[in-house]
């Protein structure tokens, strides 16, 4: 493969990846609920 086939490659590859990129506006968050007997929820939650 030539430097210009590769370049060109890489170009489209690169197009391709930031078009999906800017489709992925799906902002998702999580939560984790501590729970049970004993020690470590505090220090599992604030380390």
């Amino acid at each position: 493969m030539s430097d210009d086939q590769y370049i060109k490659r890489m170009q489209r590859k690169k197009e391709y990846i930031d078009s999906r990129i800017e489709e992925a506006n799906i902002d998702k968050g999580i939560i984790v609920l501590l729970t049970g007997n004993g020690k470590g929820k505090s220090s599992s939650a604030l380390g």
